[in-house]
């Protein structure tokens, strides 16, 4: 019914969360190949870039798009930063400057899913020009209000207190945090965001944070990454380099 691409996408969403990402790939995989798959495609190129496999992600995305399915605009963001982070920077900026004229062309008629990946265009584009970067928090904020009581808004709180970290603001940072923990306080993504908020202070609790995390998602590669940077500050380089191994066991592209 109309209700099954959400459960799909929910499905491997709630999968990825806790680490099962064989799991989340196998359930993207089955789905994709459904009558109903384009509906899926963007999941299942999410799925794959978890586990490192771009070339993979890149097609499964490059079908949301050319098939248009529902949420094809986020896999158009998806697709962009693909290509940034694998180095294609002048190709992504291209296709991120789309984003502007969506949001200028459709702002009323946008979904909360539309707008988060307008704000994360707006957010690259800012490296060029930092006024974009007060369009992506529109953007976000945005997303929040549409999302009302949808795992889009706590998706929106998140990639926003990511990039007010980013921008050195850490109060702000750190109630945006908040407020995705007061409503699921095992957020792994928003425990990893506190437990860098509390570093970039120099305060405690990022150690238990980051633990917390852990605790719901044993293979979430940022968060080892985040465990490796910890103890290379205190000089353990052997439990950063054990760290940094786990990380790219799951995904062999981060960097």
């Amino acid at each position: 019914d109309s209700a099954w691409p959400l459960a799909q996408r929910g499905l491997v969403r709630a999968l990825t969360t806790m680490g099962k990402y064989d799991d989340a790939e196998s359930a993207a995989r089955r789905a994709a190949s459904s009558a109903r798959g384009r509906e899926v495609a963007n999941a299942l190129g999410e799925a794959l870039a978890r586990r490192g496999k771009t070339q993979e992600a890149e097609q499964a995305f490059e079908r949301s798009v050319a098939e248009h399915a529902s949420d094809s605009l986020i896999a158009a963001m998806n697709l962009a930063v693909l290509h940034y982070e694998r180095g294609e920077r002048e190709r992504a900026m291209k296709e991120f400057d789309r984003f502007i004229d969506v949001y200028n062309n459709s702002a009323g008629s946008l979904r909360a899913d539309d707008l988060i990946a307008v704000a994360v265009a707006c957010r690259y584009l800012g490296g060029d020009n930092p006024q974009l970067f007060k369009d992506a928090l529109k953007a976000f904020d945005r997303a929040i209000q549409t999302a009302g009581d949808s795992p889009e808004a706590d998706e929106a709180r998140v990639r926003l207190g990511e990039l007010f970290l980013e921008k050195y603001n850490s109060e702000d940072a750190q109630s945006t945090f908040d407020e995705v923990l007061r409503e699921n306080a095992s957020d792994p993504r928003a425990l990893l965001g506190a437990a860098r908020r509390a570093s970039f202070d120099d305060q405690p609790g990022a150690d238990s944070l980051l633990a917390r995390a852990l605790k719901v998602n044993p293979e979430y590669p940022e968060a080892h990454v985040f465990r490796a940077e910890l103890f290379l500050d205190v000089e353990d380089y052997r439990g950063a380099e054990r760290e940094a191994h786990r990380a790219l066991q799951v995904n062999p592209t981060l960097s």
